[in-house]
């Protein structure tokens, strides 16, 4: 607790052991190509900057895990990405309520990220703006569809454990394909992998027969 009266402040320290997971391997893999670009410099002692050099030392991502040694040579930092472990998965929310637990603390600061993370879906995942409409029953049958649509986004969120955009990337290779013989056609998916499996599974939607139509030439000719 930090300050008195109505400008008290606490702080609540909370940790993301998958956060925490995340983040180990991504220094690791930061450090692994900041590695091999060392290597690559061949660097020696007394040796004038190259350009390479000057741009691995300023570059935004691999440039804070390194150092410079008193002879001008880059070296990997190993304190820097030492200390930084210390932080992975870990994170500070603070607010002035004294009766909240920890745990609420940080379930409502989720929350709200949840919150924030709705209004960005729906400006720009199902576009709520610009409406077009004038007459106010048809703004507001506008607005009920968009919400219906990010009710059932986060329905399916929930029940697959996976976003809205995880989702769209692993059945966006589901297609049907359309083989034209002579005497008809033939409709059939691709085969479903583990991953489309699981989301059909856990939605409880019906997966999608192989063969998906058969059409004689005399169908298909009724239809042309």
């Amino acid at each position: 607790m930090v300050g008195d009266g109505v400008a008290r402040r606490r702080f609540v320290v909370a940790f993301n052991p998958e956060e925490a997971e995340k983040q180990q391997k991504e220094r690791e893999e930061i450090v692994i190509e900041t590695k091999r670009r060392l290597e690559a410099l061949k660097q020696l002692d007394g040796e004038p900057h190259r350009k390479e050099v000057c741009a691995l030392r300023a570059h935004p991502v691999l440039g804070r895990y390194i150092r410079q040694t008193k002879t001008g040579k880059l070296r990997l930092n190993k304190a820097k990405i030492k200390d930084e472990s210390k932080f992975d998965g870990k994170f500070i929310v603070t607010t002035s309520d004294d009766t909240l637990s920890p745990e609420d603390v940080v379930m409502g600061y989720k929350q709200l990220n949840d919150v924030e993370r709705v209004f960005l879906d729906l400006k720009h995942t199902i576009d709520i703006r610009p409406v077009f409409h004038r007459i106010p029953d048809r703004i507001r049958a506008h607005v009920l569809l968009c919400w219906i649509a990010i009710l059932l986004i986060r329905l399916a969120e929930n029940k697959t454990d996976k976003t809205w955009r995880k989702m769209k990337e692993e059945l966006y290779p589901l297609q049907v394909g359309i083989h034209r013989t002579k005497s008809g056609e033939v409709w059939q998916t691709n085969p479903l992998t583990k991953e489309q499996k699981d989301i059909f599974r856990k939605l409880g939607v019906k997966q999608p027969p192989r063969l998906f139509k058969i059409l004689t030439s005399s169908d298909t000719s009724n239809t042309s």
